[in-house]
């Protein structure tokens, strides 16, 4: 098993290259983007009214 890490600029292909790893690999990708949106909706359901960004802080 591996972790790997991608990162670069906005709109630089990185979703896409994730997804071909993944179908060529089995591997499964974990999105940050989708994940932080996931955290954000429960907290506000819950009442919390932290922002994106502080979210973001305590993600670092």
């Amino acid at each position: 098993m591996f972790f790997l890490q991608m990162s670069g600029f906005p709109g630089s292909g990185k979703s896409t290259l994730a997804r071909q790893i993944s179908q060529a690999t089995g591997a499964v990708i974990v999105d940050h983007d989708i994940t932080k949106t996931a955290i954000l909706k429960s907290l506000s359901s819950q009442g919390n009214t932290m922002g994106g960004k502080e979210i973001g802080q305590l993600s670092t």
